[in-house]
């Protein structure tokens, strides 16, 4: 008895030991994965911040190991999302630039050598963002905020209330118009008079800015003028964008409603909608960007109604008219709005296949789309040509001319005929100092650039592009990432607090008077307590926190077994996708507005698909 006392003894001893180790371990690791995590994020990197995050990452170790066996399953799912978040991580940190001047060169916008130890960082950083996305996981997952976030009863598109969405809207609206009556009758901005000046006969249409935009704005200016003039137009073009941005958000809470989800957290979301100050900027902004983005989130909710209904709402003549006039908006408001509702129902069609050959979207609904989506294409390009109506070919070009304007400056690898070709578009001693990483704007739009050797050599373009491509990878993928990474970059914090969104461009309002006879005035004392308050320069949350939000609800999706309820992200997605192959700037967080829309329905995904009965399998 002694011999197995004494041996019982040692080995509790043992695990006692082993236990000590496991803890020391985890807190050297904690410590270590802390700091590396806090230095590649950007965030101050003192004893307090490194102390505070490692006391986190230990807690969440502790986690992992009581759900061993889920960590051992889910671990490639949560593995794939944190390399690609470590790998942005990782480059992010490297990349130097300028957001508040975006015609800064390659001395302000530049990237930093890599070494060895962004390897070993990289490691860590993985393994720290898959152990803070199974942990969140969990707890998002947990029964506990289940019961808080939903109801539990059966919710119906029956029960939605048109009385209570316009009442709604009407809250909405009334939380703006403080900023309308601060800046009546709407901001206006640079890229609005080109518009304006379309729209009042003073220039030929072109459809740099889309033509269905212009057309809106002559239509406003039509009904004004019985009523005073273009600033009483401008004023009916300010609370028609109102009226369609705060309806919109009052059906997406009476949509939230609808999927179970309680009533403080419908409530707030409609505080999201109506209190934060960057949405009445927009609402009251004179750009196509708010219009577009709403259209954008509603086709969104509308696509995800096809999933959550299991095809059921398609019967309904109401819901096809309705995603028909979102096609036509998303396509028509913005010159790349008809390759994100092409990729939304490519992607619809994928998602609404089930077991034994069936789908969840009728013959009808698909005809109708691809139809409205044809239509739109033809206006666009047959149409607007019969008419005169011109674009600019180099628009679309603008990640593309980035790249071999960066190989031009960083003395990439030529032939002599290239070399020849870059110098007709451009002369080659001029590629430096109008080549600025972050805007395509000021090598495009450069006295320097032929514009019109461009336009009729656009083939010959894409063909010396792809040949410098094979050539210098390296450089095109810097000139991409340098041109691209504010929608995608997670780590740029300054982002968030990112303010020159709304005050570039905005003309003087002599000019305004004198061109297009518009007064633009406050209605108020412009040195009171309410300038103050309702100022335009306002924080707006940034569009790659949003992204990676999307996508870490993706990862939810699959491990809930509900990959087909992920179409609620895809036009958001296929907007920034548009935009990481042709964005004209580093960051502009108009171009994916439609993200912050999505917010907090991305916030609250888990619970909105928990009310479905998910009858099939992936």
């Amino acid at each position: 008895m002694d011999d197995n006392e004494n041996d019982r003894g040692r080995c509790e001893m043992n695990i006692v030991k082993e236990e000590k180790i496991k803890v020391i371990l985890y807190a050297l690791y904690s410590l270590l994965g802390a700091y590396v995590l806090v230095d590649y994020m950007r965030i101050s990197t003192t004893c307090i911040v490194v102390f505070l995050v490692a006391g986190i990452l230990y807690y969440f170790q502790k986690i992992k190991m009581k759900n061993g066996r889920l960590w051992t399953e889910n671990k490639i799912v949560h593995g794939v999302f944190a390399c690609l978040a470590s790998l942005t991580i990782v480059l992010c940190k490297h990349m130097v630039v300028n957001f508040n001047e975006f015609y800064s060169d390659i001395t302000t916008n530049y990237i930093v050598s890599f070494s060895w130890k962004d390897i070993i960082a990289l490691g860590i950083l993985i393994y720290d963002c898959m152990l803070i996305s199974f942990v969140c996981a969990r707890i998002l997952m947990s029964e506990r905020i289940n019961k808080i976030m939903q109801e539990q009863k059966t919710g119906s598109e029956q029960s939605f209330k048109i009385r209570k969405m316009l009442i709604l809207a009407g809250v909405i609206f009334l939380c703006w118009m403080p900023y309308f009556i601060q800046n009546y009758p709407g901001i206006i901005y640079a890229d609005s008079t080109l518009s304006l000046s379309q729209a009042m006969g003073k220039t030929p249409y072109n459809n740099h800015h889309p033509i269905m935009y212009t057309l809106f704005i002559k239509l406003c200016l039509y009904i004004g003028s019985f009523f005073g003039g273009n600033t009483i137009g401008v004023a009916i073009y300010s609370i028609l964008q109102m009226g369609l941005m705060s309806i919109i958000f009052a059906y997406s809470v009476c949509w939230l409603r609808n999927k179970n989800i309680s009533k403080t957290v419908c409530g707030c979301v409609l505080v999201f909608y109506a209190m934060p100050r960057f949405w009445a900027q927009h609402a009251v902004s004179m750009w196509k960007d708010p219009i577009f983005s709403v259209l954008v989130f509603l086709f969104s909710l509308r696509l995800f109604d096809i999933i959550y209904s299991k095809g059921k709402i398609l019967k309904k003549k109401r819901f096809i008219i309705q995603c028909i006039l979102c096609v036509f908006g998303i396509s028509l408001f913005r010159n790349n709005g008809i390759y994100v509702v092409a990729f939304s129902l490519v992607m619809l069609i994928f998602a609404s296949f089930v077991r034994k050959g069936r789908w969840l979207v009728t013959r009808r609904f698909m005809v109708c789309m691809f139809l409205s989506l044809i239509v739109a294409y033809i206006i666009q390009g047959p149409v607007y040509s019969v008419l005169g109506i011109t674009s600019d070919p180099v628009e679309s070009y603008g990640v593309p001319l980035q790249q071999v304007a960066r190989t031009v400056v960083y003395d990439g690898k030529m032939s002599e005929t290239e070399k020849e070709f870059l110098n007709n578009l451009m002369p080659l001693d001029k590629y430096r100092e109008n080549y600025s990483p972050g805007l395509v704007d000021h090598f495009k739009w450069s006295g320097d650039f032929n514009t019109e050797f461009f336009n009729n050599n656009q083939k010959e373009f894409i063909k010396v592009w792809l040949s410098l491509f094979k050539r210098n990878p390296k450089l095109y993928f810097e000139a991409w990432a340098m041109n691209t990474c504010g929608f995608w970059g997670i780590n740029y914090w300054e982002l968030n607090g990112f303010t020159r969104n709304l005050i570039m461009g905005i003309p003087k309002g002599e000019k305004l008077f004198d061109t297009y006879q518009i007064v633009a005035h406050n209605c108020t004392d412009e040195n009171g307590i309410l300038q103050s308050y309702f100022s335009l320069r306002t924080p707006i949350p940034a569009i790659a926190l949003c992204l990676w939000l999307a996508l870490w609800m993706i990862v939810i999706g699959y491990l809930k077994n509900r990959t087909r309820y992920l179409i609620l992200f895809i036009p958001c997605i296929g907007n920034i996708l548009t935009l990481m192959l042709a964005s004209p700037i580093t960051y502009w967080p108009r171009y994916a507005l439609s993200f912050i829309c999505l917010l907090p329905m991305c916030m609250i995904f888990p619970f909105i698909i928990n009310s479905a009965r998910c009858i099939y399998s992936r």
